[in-house]
């Protein structure tokens, strides 16, 4: 990172990015257009900082308390350094986790899910839960365990008096398909309805125990992050949504606005056909608007805008990995023409800044939205 970008962001250091990003959420104009990211990858923040974060085989030897107290103060500084106004934040794993090895390069998580691992990189595998009966041998996770939050305190006590913190859940569909593979579930939903409703309601109970945990511990909002669709359009029929999904994330709003705290929805994919839905269960945030699947800010701004905030959607698909940085800003003052004027809207990525990044890219998107971000007193400029 070069001087330029240091001293950049040491300035932008000093705003205090959590009222900024409060105001947005009540759908105010603040001074600057905030900027908030769900994720930022483990090599971006390496890049960012100069630092080496602890993972794969170092973490076992390093153990997971090190682990995750170095790997959130170096979070923490990148959050910093750049200045964010709002970051999401997801829960740790748990001291006593009960995970299993699968293989060399895997695991099972404590929903039954398989995992892989490779340079740096996690991603889902596939499910084990096959039939009803195999939900005795699973034991519910627990939300308050020991542990579960430790990154998250780590992140409030650094930075919670001048970042808005987002605790990142899941809410019931995402955990529960992967816990079966998503063609198990789409056939369960004919075959075995009983069992996705089981499933489901399983995952959302422990999300509203962990949401409860993550409001008394100061955060300032909450973030469902289950995505519904591909770029095509919605993966399940409009009635299998509302018999199904739309229950839990209605369960998972009601907790949230009892904390008195927003809720933002976070979904990829085409999603004009189900928004009213989302709508209607009371969502405060909408999150992330994706360009490639044909998501338009300017229209959701339009249909929406007076309802809800805004948090998107600079491509990171193309935009933020391939173009140029003179391409990155030209997006970025369209997403904030488009979805500035009236406030209530954050600057954001399509998705999260990961791995594929191009860490460049990121600054210029940074930068950009600080020089067209701003609003005057009369309204957005």
């Amino acid at each position: 990172m070069g001087p330029r970008y240091i001293h950049v962001f040491q300035v932008l250091s000093r705003l205090n990015g959590k009222n900024r990003a409060l105001a947005a959420l009540d759908l105010e104009e603040p001074d600057l257009v905030p900027q908030f990211e769900i994720i930022i990858d483990p090599p971006v923040i390496e890049a960012i900082t100069g630092e080496t974060l602890i993972r794969g085989e170092d973490a076992l030897r390093h153990g997971r308390d090190q682990t995750i107290r170095l790997n959130s103060h170096i979070a923490a500084r990148c959050y910093r350094m750049i200045g964010i106004d709002m970051i999401g934040v997801l829960e740790s794993p748990p001291r006593d986790t009960r995970s299993e090895p699968l293989g060399n390069d895997g695991w099972i998580d404590e929903w039954g899910r398989a995992f892989r691992y490779k340079e740096g990189i996690e991603w889902y595998s596939q499910g084990t839960i096959k039939r009803i009966e195999d939900l005795k041998n699973l034991q519910k996770p627990d939300p308050l365990a020991p542990g579960r939050l430790d990154s998250l305190k780590i992140i409030l006590n650094e930075l919670g008096d001048s970042t808005a913190i987002v605790g990142v859940i899941s809410e019931g569909w995402e955990t529960a398909y992967q816990m079966t593979g998503l063609e198990n579930m789409m056939r369960f939903f004919y075959v075995n309805p009983e069992l996705v409703v089981r499933l489901i309601d399983m995952v959302v109970d422990y999300n509203i125990g962990l949401l409860q945990a993550m409001a008394d511990t100061g955060v300032d909002a909450i973030l469902g992050g289950d995505d519904y669709a591909s770029q095509k359009g919605p993966l399940v029929s409009q009635r299998h949504f509302e018999q199904f999904i739309l229950p839990g994330l209605r369960r998972i709003v009601d907790a949230t606005k009892k904390h008195g705290l927003p809720f933002i929805k976070h979904c990829d994919g085409y999603i004009m056909p189900m928004l009213d839905s989302l709508i209607s269960v009371g969502i405060d945030g909408l999150h992330s608007m994706e360009p490639i699947a044909g998501m338009n800010l300017g229209e959701v701004k339009s249909k929406y805008g007076a309802d809800i905030c805004l948090l998107g959607n600079v491509d990171c698909s193309h935009t933020l990995c391939t173009k140029s940085p003179s391409d990155v800003a030209q997006e970025v003052r369209d997403c904030i023409e488009q979805g500035a004027p009236g406030g209530g809207y954050f600057l954001s990525s399509s998705n999260t800044i990961h791995t594929g990044v191009n860490v460049e890219n990121y600054f210029a998107m940074i930068e950009a939205g600080r020089k067209y971000g701003r609003y005057s007193p009369a309204g957005f400029t």
